[in-house]
């Protein structure tokens, strides 16, 4: 395939670039750079595609929709920078260059409602995961600790003088863990039910 071709092609990849489909975004990335290296040995256009970004770092949590810009306005000039390398490669072949490369710049403005809806929804689905990961930490912290206190505090002889109390406290706070796993697991009950059943026998087991 010419450098030409190529370039053309990855015009198109860069124009159907979904949000955040970073394996994709770095092979584009990766052959423009080569092919505007090639095609263009004494201009800057590709350390320029270098320095096109697609995020930008905020020091606090900024809203869904400020990501987005960000992604769209890094395709937006991806695209310029390619369009205008192409057009330059094209008024060579037709001998139209004068005084200086004439560049013709053209904005491409990149919304997709059905894109933001989507990243949007991810967005709920992680926070609801932190929630739930949150609520089982909190959770196991209060429940262990109660345990080590009734076990330390409370002078039952059948445990004090039992041969496996230590082995007993850990299994107790690990039927404790497996039986909070309901929490972040609530809709996998095939993940947490066979690990908390298994640790109860364990228990007994021990008894």
């Amino acid at each position: 395939m010419k450098d030409i071709d190529l370039l053309k092609s990855l015009l198109d990849r860069i124009k159907k670039l979904k949000y955040r489909d970073y394996h994709e975004l770095d092979d584009i990335k990766r052959k423009t750079k080569m092919v505007l290296a090639n095609m263009f040995p004494l201009r800057s256009y590709s350390s320029e595609s270098e320095h096109i970004k697609f995020e930008r770092t905020y020091f606090n949590q900024m809203p869904v929709d400020t990501y987005i810009s960000d992604w769209a306005q890094g395709i937006s000039q991806f695209h310029n920078l390619i369009h205008t390398a192409i057009t330059d490669y094209e008024m060579h072949l037709s001998d139209k260059e004068k005084s200086g490369p004439q560049v013709i710049e053209r904005v491409v403005t990149v919304q997709d409602d059905s894109m933001i809806d989507e990243v949007k929804n991810e967005f709920s689905s992680y926070r609801r995961n932190v929630r739930k990961w949150v609520i089982f930490s909190v959770l196991f912290i209060i429940s262990t600790t109660l345990i080590w206190i009734i076990f330390r505090d409370l002078n039952w002889t059948w445990y004090a003088n039992h041969s496996k109390k230590t082995a007993i406290t850990l299994m107790s706070n690990l039927t404790v863990l497996a039986l909070l796993l309901n929490v972040p697991f609530r809709n996998k009950w095939l993940v947490w039910t066979p690990i908390a059943f298994a640790v109860v026998i364990a228990l007994f087991s021990l008894l």
